[in-house]
Protein backbone atom coordinates (compact mmCIF):
# COMPACT_ATOMS: atom_id res chain seq x y z
CA UNK A 1 0.00 0.00 0.00
CA UNK A 2 1.56 3.62 -0.98
CA UNK A 3 0.28 5.57 1.96
CA UNK A 4 1.21 9.54 1.42
CA UNK A 5 4.16 10.77 3.40
CA UNK A 6 4.03 7.53 5.28
CA UNK A 7 7.84 8.01 6.73
CA UNK A 8 5.93 11.18 8.11
CA UNK A 9 4.79 9.10 10.95
CA UNK A 10 7.81 7.18 12.15
CA UNK A 11 9.74 10.40 13.30
CA UNK A 12 10.00 12.06 16.48
CA UNK A 13 7.02 13.22 17.58
CA UNK A 14 6.00 16.72 20.19
CA UNK A 15 2.66 15.72 21.05
CA UNK A 16 0.03 14.98 24.12
CA UNK A 17 1.07 11.49 24.92
CA UNK A 18 -2.94 10.81 25.10
CA UNK A 19 -3.62 11.87 22.05
CA UNK A 20 -0.80 10.31 20.47
CA UNK A 21 -2.17 7.35 21.86
CA UNK A 22 -6.03 7.57 20.87
CA UNK A 23 -4.64 8.96 17.22
CA UNK A 24 -2.46 5.53 17.01
CA UNK A 25 -5.90 3.12 18.32
CA UNK A 26 -7.82 4.81 15.38
CA UNK A 27 -4.75 4.06 12.97
CA UNK A 28 -4.38 0.57 13.82
CA UNK A 29 -8.42 0.08 13.43
CA UNK A 30 -8.74 1.65 10.43
CA UNK A 31 -9.07 -0.44 6.91
CA UNK A 32 -6.24 1.07 4.82
CA UNK A 33 -7.77 -0.84 1.88
CA UNK A 34 -10.91 0.96 1.84
CA UNK A 35 -9.14 4.53 2.81
CA UNK A 36 -6.88 3.93 0.04
CA UNK A 37 -9.79 2.91 -2.77
CA UNK A 38 -11.51 6.26 -1.98
CA UNK A 39 -10.26 9.72 -3.50
CA UNK A 40 -6.41 9.70 -4.50
CA UNK A 41 -5.29 10.70 -1.00
CA UNK A 42 -1.61 11.78 -3.22
CA UNK A 43 -3.93 13.71 -5.21
CA UNK A 44 -5.92 15.34 -1.70
CA UNK A 45 -2.79 16.04 -0.23
CA UNK A 46 -1.05 18.22 -3.06
CA UNK A 47 -4.30 20.12 -3.16
CA UNK A 48 -4.13 21.08 0.58
CA UNK A 49 -0.46 22.42 -0.22
CA UNK A 50 -1.35 24.62 -2.63
CA UNK A 51 -4.90 25.65 -1.91
CA UNK A 52 -5.95 28.94 -0.20
CA UNK A 53 -4.47 31.95 0.74
CA UNK A 54 -4.46 34.22 4.26
CA UNK A 55 -8.11 35.01 5.36
CA UNK A 56 -7.64 38.87 6.28
CA UNK A 57 -10.53 41.03 7.68
CA UNK A 58 -9.89 45.05 9.53
CA UNK A 59 -6.48 43.97 8.97
CA UNK A 60 -6.57 41.14 11.09
CA UNK A 61 -5.11 37.88 9.34
CA UNK A 62 -6.27 34.90 11.00
CA UNK A 63 -4.39 31.78 10.39
CA UNK A 64 -5.60 27.98 12.11
CA UNK A 65 -3.53 25.92 13.38
CA UNK A 66 -5.96 22.51 14.06
CA UNK A 67 -5.36 19.39 14.71
CA UNK A 68 -2.33 17.63 14.64
CA UNK A 69 0.68 19.26 13.16
CA UNK A 70 2.83 17.74 10.69
CA UNK A 71 4.61 18.74 7.66
CA UNK A 72 2.12 17.50 4.65
CA UNK A 73 -1.37 17.47 5.77
CA UNK A 74 -2.38 13.43 6.31
CA UNK A 75 -5.63 11.70 4.54
CA UNK A 76 -6.12 9.99 7.95
CA UNK A 77 -6.70 12.23 10.14
CA UNK A 78 -7.49 16.03 11.04
CA UNK A 79 -4.46 17.94 10.85
CA UNK A 80 -2.60 21.52 9.86
CA UNK A 81 0.39 21.17 7.31
CA UNK A 82 3.02 23.35 8.60
CA UNK A 83 4.23 23.98 4.82
CA UNK A 84 1.20 25.90 4.19
CA UNK A 85 0.98 27.54 7.59
CA UNK A 86 4.59 28.75 6.79
CA UNK A 87 3.28 29.69 3.55
CA UNK A 88 0.50 31.44 5.00
CA UNK A 89 2.10 33.29 7.78
CA UNK A 90 4.94 34.45 4.92
CA UNK A 91 2.23 35.91 3.38
CA UNK A 92 0.70 37.54 6.00
CA UNK A 93 4.09 39.25 7.00
CA UNK A 94 4.58 40.37 3.58
CA UNK A 95 0.98 41.68 2.59
CA UNK A 96 0.45 45.62 2.60
CA UNK A 97 -2.78 44.81 3.71
CA UNK A 98 -2.17 42.69 7.11
CA UNK A 99 -1.52 45.11 10.09
CA UNK A 100 -1.84 42.20 12.75
CA UNK A 101 -1.56 38.27 13.00
CA UNK A 102 -3.90 35.82 14.77
CA UNK A 103 -2.71 32.48 15.07
CA UNK A 104 -6.15 30.42 16.23
CA UNK A 105 -5.09 27.48 17.63
CA UNK A 106 -6.33 24.07 18.58
CA UNK A 107 -3.75 21.48 18.60
CA UNK A 108 -2.23 18.35 20.46
CA UNK A 109 0.43 19.08 18.85
CA UNK A 110 2.81 16.97 16.13
CA UNK A 111 5.43 16.13 14.49
CA UNK A 112 8.80 17.50 15.16
CA UNK A 113 9.40 17.55 11.87
CA UNK A 114 8.48 21.16 10.18
CA UNK A 115 7.57 22.42 13.71
CA UNK A 116 11.22 24.47 14.22
CA UNK A 117 10.90 26.08 10.77
CA UNK A 118 7.66 27.10 11.45
CA UNK A 119 8.55 28.60 14.95
CA UNK A 120 11.17 30.56 13.19
CA UNK A 121 8.33 32.41 10.84
CA UNK A 122 6.03 32.87 13.44
CA UNK A 123 9.02 34.69 15.47
CA UNK A 124 10.08 36.66 12.10
CA UNK A 125 6.43 37.65 11.49
CA UNK A 126 6.33 38.69 15.33
CA UNK A 127 9.17 41.01 14.93
CA UNK A 128 7.21 42.70 11.87
CA UNK A 129 3.60 42.83 12.79
CA UNK A 130 1.64 42.05 16.13
CA UNK A 131 1.06 38.80 16.27
CA UNK A 132 -0.98 37.19 18.79
CA UNK A 133 -1.70 33.25 19.52
CA UNK A 134 -5.43 32.79 20.37
CA UNK A 135 -5.80 29.09 22.29
CA UNK A 136 -9.13 27.87 21.99
CA UNK A 137 -9.27 24.87 24.02
CA UNK A 138 -5.41 22.96 24.02
CA UNK A 139 -2.10 23.98 22.81
CA UNK A 140 0.03 21.13 23.64
CA UNK A 141 3.77 20.55 22.58
CA UNK A 142 4.60 21.58 19.10
CA UNK A 143 1.64 23.70 18.78
CA UNK A 144 3.10 25.92 21.85
CA UNK A 145 6.64 25.45 20.52
CA UNK A 146 4.90 27.64 18.14
CA UNK A 147 2.33 30.25 19.92
CA UNK A 148 5.74 30.44 22.28
CA UNK A 149 7.27 32.52 19.24
CA UNK A 150 4.13 34.95 18.94
CA UNK A 151 4.55 38.58 20.52
CA UNK A 152 1.41 37.19 23.11
CA UNK A 153 -0.55 34.36 24.12
CA UNK A 154 -3.70 34.54 25.16
CA UNK A 155 -6.06 32.06 26.05
CA UNK A 156 -9.86 30.88 26.54
CA UNK A 157 -10.42 30.37 30.68
CA UNK A 158 -11.02 26.60 30.03
CA UNK A 159 -8.12 25.70 27.87
CA UNK A 160 -5.26 22.97 28.55
CA UNK A 161 -1.72 24.48 27.93
CA UNK A 162 1.90 23.10 28.09
CA UNK A 163 3.19 19.03 27.51
CA UNK A 164 6.52 20.43 26.83
CA UNK A 165 8.48 17.48 25.38
CA UNK A 166 9.56 15.23 22.50
CA UNK A 167 8.86 11.58 22.73
CA UNK A 168 9.20 8.44 20.65
CA UNK A 169 8.02 5.08 20.58
CA UNK A 170 9.95 1.56 20.23
CA UNK A 171 8.06 -1.34 20.20
CA UNK A 172 10.17 -4.25 21.48
CA UNK A 173 8.54 -7.57 19.64
CA UNK A 174 11.60 -10.65 20.60
CA UNK A 175 9.06 -12.32 23.28
CA UNK A 176 6.37 -12.60 20.90
CA UNK A 177 8.60 -13.54 17.92
CA UNK A 178 10.37 -16.41 20.47
CA UNK A 179 6.52 -17.80 20.96
CA UNK A 180 5.96 -17.78 17.67
CA UNK A 181 9.37 -20.01 16.79
CA UNK A 182 11.06 -16.96 15.27
CA UNK A 183 14.36 -16.03 15.59
CA UNK A 184 15.80 -12.50 13.64
CA UNK A 185 19.13 -12.15 12.61
CA UNK A 186 20.13 -9.12 11.60
CA UNK A 187 23.23 -8.83 9.26
CA UNK A 188 24.54 -5.67 9.73
CA UNK A 189 27.88 -3.05 9.63
CA UNK A 190 27.15 -0.20 11.65
CA UNK A 191 26.63 -1.16 15.36
CA UNK A 192 23.05 0.54 15.27
CA UNK A 193 22.12 -0.89 11.76
CA UNK A 194 19.11 -2.85 12.30
CA UNK A 195 18.11 -1.47 15.86
CA UNK A 196 14.79 -1.91 16.50
CA UNK A 197 13.85 -4.56 12.92
CA UNK A 198 11.02 -6.14 14.61
CA UNK A 199 11.66 -9.50 16.65
CA UNK A 200 14.66 -8.80 17.86
CA UNK A 201 15.23 -7.20 21.54
CA UNK A 202 15.91 -3.82 21.93
CA UNK A 203 19.10 -3.17 24.18
CA UNK A 204 20.06 -0.80 26.55
CA UNK A 205 22.65 0.16 24.18
CA UNK A 206 19.78 1.16 21.66
CA UNK A 207 17.71 2.86 23.99
CA UNK A 208 20.25 4.97 25.03
CA UNK A 209 21.01 6.16 21.22
CA UNK A 210 17.34 6.49 20.82
CA UNK A 211 16.96 8.46 24.22
CA UNK A 212 20.08 10.73 22.97
CA UNK A 213 17.99 12.09 19.89
CA UNK A 214 15.38 12.28 21.45
CA UNK A 215 17.04 14.82 24.28
CA UNK A 216 18.92 16.51 21.23
CA UNK A 217 15.68 17.69 19.98
CA UNK A 218 14.18 18.33 22.78
CA UNK A 219 16.91 21.07 23.24
CA UNK A 220 15.71 22.90 20.31
CA UNK A 221 12.10 22.81 21.99
CA UNK A 222 13.32 24.09 25.01
CA UNK A 223 15.69 27.21 23.90
CA UNK A 224 12.92 27.88 20.99
CA UNK A 225 10.56 28.17 24.41
CA UNK A 226 13.15 30.12 26.52
CA UNK A 227 13.56 32.54 23.56
CA UNK A 228 10.05 33.13 22.72
CA UNK A 229 9.04 33.49 26.47
CA UNK A 230 11.58 35.70 27.51
CA UNK A 231 12.60 32.55 29.86
CA UNK A 232 15.08 31.72 31.51
CA UNK A 233 16.32 27.80 29.93
CA UNK A 234 16.52 26.67 33.34
CA UNK A 235 13.13 27.42 34.04
CA UNK A 236 11.21 25.95 30.93
CA UNK A 237 13.77 23.07 31.81
CA UNK A 238 11.58 23.21 35.03
CA UNK A 239 8.31 23.09 33.27
CA UNK A 240 9.03 20.60 30.53
CA UNK A 241 7.48 17.75 32.28
CA UNK A 242 4.95 16.90 29.49
CA UNK A 243 2.30 18.20 31.74
CA UNK A 244 -0.72 20.54 30.50
CA UNK A 245 -2.02 23.36 32.64
CA UNK A 246 -5.32 25.21 32.57
CA UNK A 247 -5.57 28.37 31.21
CA UNK A 248 -5.24 30.17 35.00
CA UNK A 249 -2.40 27.79 36.27
CA UNK A 250 -0.34 28.37 33.15
CA UNK A 251 -0.51 32.01 33.34
CA UNK A 252 0.53 32.27 36.68
CA UNK A 253 3.38 29.89 34.84
CA UNK A 254 4.64 32.50 32.65
CA UNK A 255 2.87 29.94 29.62
CA UNK A 256 0.81 32.67 28.63
CA UNK A 257 -0.18 36.40 28.97
CA UNK A 258 -3.67 36.06 29.63
CA UNK A 259 -7.04 35.30 29.77
CA UNK A 260 -9.77 36.02 27.37
CA UNK A 261 -12.39 35.58 24.67
CA UNK A 262 -11.87 35.42 21.14
CA UNK A 263 -14.19 38.38 20.50
CA UNK A 264 -12.01 40.19 23.17
CA UNK A 265 -9.00 39.38 21.11
CA UNK A 266 -10.48 39.98 18.30
CA UNK A 267 -11.71 43.18 18.80
CA UNK A 268 -8.02 44.59 20.61
CA UNK A 269 -6.33 43.55 17.17
CA UNK A 270 -9.01 45.25 14.94
CA UNK A 271 -8.45 48.71 16.74
CA UNK A 272 -4.51 47.67 16.70
CA UNK A 273 -5.10 47.42 13.20
CA UNK A 274 -7.42 50.39 12.02
CA UNK A 275 -4.41 52.37 14.65
CA UNK A 276 -1.38 51.19 12.70
CA UNK A 277 -3.58 51.49 9.80
CA UNK A 278 -3.75 55.16 10.09
CA UNK A 279 -0.48 55.99 11.14
CA UNK A 280 0.64 54.29 7.23
CA UNK A 281 -1.36 57.09 5.76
Amino acid sequence: MNIPYFSEYLGPWAMRAEDFTAGHALLMGLDLHVHLAGPDPHRAAELAEYRGEISVQDGVAVIALHGVLMKHQSSMQDSTSTVVARRLVRQATRSPDVQSILLHIDSPGGTVSGTPQLADDVATAAKAKPTIAYIENLCASAAYWIASQAGKIVAAPASLIGAIGTYGVIHDMSAAATLKGIKVHVVKAGAMKGAGVPGTEITAEQLAEHQRIVNDLNAFFLRGVASGRGMALAKVGELADGRVHVAAQAQQLGLIDGLQSLDATWNKLVALSSSLKGKAA
